[in-house]
């Protein structure tokens, strides 16, 4: 294991105890974790990587997370959180791709936390700490992936392209690269300063839900439907967006925003029902889409994001609310389940009360 300077006999974490919709209250932060139980997990195994996390990230999937939604098995408690970017701290003597000093990201469970380890292969290298990079993991993978891999045609130049919550952290990249491939795009948003933010996107129209019934605007303005939806809202918003879709189209759900704020099994909650008689008359498609079963394509699509994002090409929004410290995570996840964030919520780890 490569040594350079002392750690910290302890360190913070944001730790589930217990299972609940409510973030807050089913989470608290540990101020004496281990830093030994970290260094053990090293010793033992080369391949690891120990990171000092400096920005945490903030996806709709923590919520689910702390509910238990995504792994049954997981019992608190357990370590919060998604998305970090970080130094790399210590390295095990079989890793090769990144070295002390260097900075990277990550997308692992447990990454609320000042200090991460886990496998070399979860770690991204990225040349700064710039929050823009968090927006690049979760978020843009899942648009990049789902856009282009999970229906047969992904997206083609001329498709019409609908993308629902479309100022979010993962929507604002979803339209980025419809307009990339060519596609003409209509985004959904609750507010003018998101519809604002939506049209500098690049999206050829913006739909406020909140003034403008968007099944009635699909079917006047778009009367041969469209070719492709990315969902991530649920309810209503699903079902107007499978009824807009033209004969042979497709809807990605990607997630179901909508019913992340109650408490119960996320079978319970997520009721959406998809009419088959309605996908056999038109001849559409419905897919879901889980970052974790492309693994294998998330090489071509870092690297596309990340040298899209170098050639200023590729916005990543990242929402100005400041947010300091692990204390500050869960006002940032209320934030968040507000909905009024325009782009990535982070929380900065260099302010605030952590070690680092």
């Amino acid at each position: 294991m490569n040594m350079t300077s002392p750690l910290p006999t302890t360190y913070s974490r944001v730790v589930c105890v217990k299972q609940t919709f409510d973030f807050a209250q089913g989470t608290v932060v540990e101020r004496d974790a281990s830093m030994a139980d970290l260094e053990a997990q090293l010793a033992a195994n080369p391949t690891l990587v120990l990171i000092q996390a400096r920005i945490l990230g903030l996806n709709a999937s923590d919520v689910n997370y702390i509910k238990g939604s995504y792994d049954p098995k997981a019992k608190p408690p357990y370590t919060a959180g998604f998305e970090a970017l970080g130094k790399v701290v210590r390295v095990g003597a079989k890793v090769t791709a990144v070295k002390v000093g260097d900075c990277v990201g990550t997308m692992s469970f447990g990454a609320f936390s000042e200090f991460i380890v886990l496998p070399e292969r979860l770690v991204f290298p990225i040349p700064e700490i710039r929050p823009e990079y968090l927006g690049l993991m979760v978020n843009g993978l899942t648009a990049y992936l789902a856009l282009h891999k999970t229906t047969p045609r992904g997206v083609e130049p001329g498709m019409k392209v609908l993308v629902t919550g479309a100022v979010g952290a993962t929507g604002q990249i979803a339209v980025q690269v419809a307009k990339a491939a060519g596609c003409h795009v209509i985004g959904t948003c609750g507010n003018e300063d998101k519809a604002v933010q939506l049209r500098a996107l690049g999206a050829d129209r913006a739909i406020n839900y909140r003034t403008e019934d968007v099944g009635k605007v699909l079917r006047s303005e778009y009367r041969r439907g469209v070719d492709l939806v990315f969902e991530g809202i649920g309810g209503k918003m699903f079902e107007q967006a499978l009824a807009s879709l033209s004969p042979r189209g497709n809807l990605i759900v990607i997630g179901a925003a909508s019913t992340y704020h109650a408490e119960g099994r996320i079978d319970e909650l997520w009721q959406d029902k998809v009419p088959t008689y309605l996908l056999l008359h038109k001849s559409i498609g419905v897919v879901g889409f889980f970052l974790n079963h492309y693994a294998k394509d998330i090489p071509e699509a870092w690297t596309w994001l990340v040298k899209t994002f170098a050639k200023g090409k590729l916005q990543v929004a990242v929402d100005p609310t400041p947010f300091f410290g692990l204390d500050q995570v869960k006002d940032a996840v209320a934030y968040m389940q507000t909905g009024k964030n325009i782009g990535k919520i982070v929380v900065d780890l260099r302010k605030g009360n952590s070690k680092l």
